[in-house]
């Protein structure tokens, strides 16, 4: 009571919004990862100008994309997008940093990234080259303080020029884009490079605002699904069993794992026959056999049976039907944050060994289903969200473990064709390999997690993390092949 009478007395000053910039407010699905900067990155078979990636991209953003201009700033408490009202020399739409080689990249002592296009029989496991100087810049932040304190763009695009490759690192705060905003952004760039007309791209309006119509509170006592609102003495546990977990084995290390295609068909294919012959119209799909087997994989090792295991599945709602729009999608590009989570009925370590392949598929394509189904869930954990965008919650209860597995398959980074910035006559300039790598200012532990990064013609190409010693353990468990 007292300090509602001293607000009304002595109300708390606020600050305006600085003169030149349009403001959008942050929703609670932007900030759910406000401190991680992603580089998603490419290797592009071919010489590419510089000068007109640079060019298209600021005129894209400038004409098309403002919201991949914005700043970001904490006002009165509040995150915010700050957006230029205009572009030009001294407020850039985008920080582009470049470097050109006039040689080929295998002429100098380089990491060699000649297995990423190995064809393989059989998945395998391999390290990550050391690719950071070609796809960052000198500018890139490392952390939401880096982008708050500097004032400049969100977005930092660093290109590095070989005579045979050309590397392009886009990197930006989480709360800029999330895979499929990556991907609007970009397949628009590479139309605009191809020399399309900038008037026949679609756009995403500055003051876009898709989330604004969850400003009502979820029902009572909700959270998240999948999520847990943890108790004072849970906390506690949770962070001490975290911290046990850091001093027992305290480096995470990342891995690739290569999926030969005709490894996966089999096994999925596999799977529907045994469906088929038992009457099921169920169904699984590549992903699901994918995830279910890198769990059976990557837990084999493991002699914790009773430990419970709670998987989560990354999801775009663009398309879910949950908005005001008359199609109830999205309701155009948006390159903004628009991801939710499926939690799949928690499994035991013990589970991941005993049950097959097709029962751990099956489970992971019911609960997408259902979830894809409850639309009205879908839409109470969005205003939860939104109306919690600071809230901690936990992926799973302490003494459990967790795993978040992200697909990029479905943003299709290896069809983005950037053939219109060739140097020399070219057929095609083609993505040959995508990756990403992250930051942060106040890193949390990802051992356990990954994503789907990149297919082709033969391959899918994943990134894992786990321990140093857990990857030995995997090793030494013969269920996946490892080259050094």
């Amino acid at each position: 009571m007292l300090s509602a009478l001293f607000g009304w007395l002595w109300p708390p000053k606020t600050t305006p919004p600085p003169p030149g910039m349009h403001v959008v407010p942050c929703t609670g699905v932007d900030l759910v990862a406000l401190d991680l900067v992603l580089t998603t990155a490419f290797i592009v078979d071919a010489k590419l100008d510089p000068r007109k990636l640079e060019e298209t991209l600021l005129l894209l953003i400038s004409r098309k994309f403002p919201r991949a201009g914005a700043r970001l700033a904490l006002r009165n408490g509040k995150y915010e997008y700050q957006i230029p009202l205009a572009f030009d020399a001294q407020t850039p739409a985008a920080v582009f940093t470049s470097e050109t080689c006039p040689e080929l990249y295998d002429a100098s002592d380089r990491p060699s990234p000649a297995k990423l296009w190995s064809k393989a029989n059989q998945p395998f496991a391999c390290g990550y080259p050391d690719m950071v100087p070609f796809i960052r810049g000198p500018t890139c932040p490392k952390g939401a303080d880096d982008c708050l304190k500097s004032g400049a763009p969100l977005l930092h695009v660093h290109v590095s020029v070989f005579e045979d490759l050309t590397f392009i690192g886009v990197t930006a705060s989480h709360v800029l884009f999330d895979a499929m905003g990556t991907k609007t952004f970009l397949h628009a760039w590479t139309r605009a490079i191809s020399g399309e007309r900038i008037e026949d791209i679609p756009g995403m309006d500055w003051d876009a605002q898709p989330f604004a119509t969850f400003s009502q509170p979820a029902p009572a006592g909700w959270v998240q699904r999948g999520f847990f609102d943890l108790g004072l003495i849970s906390k506690a546990s949770f962070i001490a069993r975290m911290v046990l977990s850091l001093m027992r084995d305290p480096k995470d290390h990342g891995m690739y794992v290569c999926v030969p295609k005709p490894f996966l068909e089999a096994e999925k294919q596999k799977i529907m026959d045994e469906l088929k012959e038992e009457g099921s119209k169920e169904w699984v799909s590549s992903s699901d056999v994918l995830v279910g087997w890198w769990l059976k994989t990557g837990y084999k090792h493991r002699q914790d049976l009773q430990t419970p295991f709670h998987l989560h599945l990354p999801v775009n709602v663009r398309k879910h039907g949950i908005f005001s729009t008359a199609s109830g999608d999205i309701g155009g590009p948006f390159i903004n944050n628009a991801v939710m989570g499926i939690s799949i009925p928690p499994f035991t370590i013990g589970d991941l060994h005993t049950m097959s392949l097709r029962d751990i598929a099956l489970r992971i394509r019911r609960a997408i289903l259902a979830y894809n189904n409850d639309l009205e869930g879908i839409k109470n954990d969005v205003s939860w969200r939104c109306a919690n965008p600071s809230m901690m919650v936990f992926p799973c209860p302490p003494g459990a473990e967790y795993s978040f597995q992200t697909n990029w398959r479905t943003a299709g980074f290896g069809q983005l064709d950037f053939s219109g910035a060739l140097v020399a006559p070219k057929k095609q300039a083609r993505v040959i390999w995508v990756t990403g790598h992250s930051t942060s200012g106040n890193p949390m532990p990802m051992r356990g997690s990954g994503v789907m990064l990149f297919e082709n013609d033969d391959v899918v190409w994943m990134g894992q993390m786990r321990t140093v010693g857990d990857w030995e353990d995997i090793r030494r468990a013969g269920a996946l092949k490892f080259i050094d």
